[in-house]
């Protein structure tokens, strides 16, 4: 191989290899996000933690956790109920009536329960309440 060529050669290894390693960063980068979403989500989380049970704790009846949700709030109607089997959580949604959730989806508000203590982490505010849509 002559000079040129290998001066020729080495320009064109140099600038596809660099314009192929942006192309990775990039990736990296925005994949990032996506491969840590469980952890982010957890780092910007404001409820309460899960309780701190054995491995061998047993959730909580749905049955207890139902009562609890009618209890804080009652008159509403149970739109569904969800068990996470990755998180120890249980989450209830409620309406104020099957009427009211028919006509506007967003008049439903969540309650999440520790599934192990039945205790309430986290709940979103009722849509008559203040008007507004936050969770507390």
């Amino acid at each position: 191989m002559t000079g040129p060529t290998l001066r020729r050669w080495l320009w064109v290894h140099k600038w596809t290899s660099l314009i192929c390693t942006l192309f990775l960063l990039l990736i990296c980068i925005s994949g990032l996000p996506l491969v840590f979403r469980d952890e982010i989500g957890d780092q910007q989380d404001d409820g309460l933690p899960y309780a701190s049970v054995g491995l061998d704790a047993r959730s909580v009846n749905l049955d207890e956790v139902v009562a609890t949700s009618r209890k804080m709030y009652p008159g509403e109607t149970i739109v569904s109920a969800f068990v996470d089997d990755d998180e120890p959580r249980i989450m209830v949604f409620m309406a104020p009536s099957w009427e009211a959730f028919n006509a506007d989806r967003k008049s439903m508000h969540w309650i999440r329960f520790d599934s192990h203590a039945a205790k309430v982490l986290k709940q979103s505010k009722p849509s008559d309440q203040d008007g507004a849509r936050s969770s507390t």
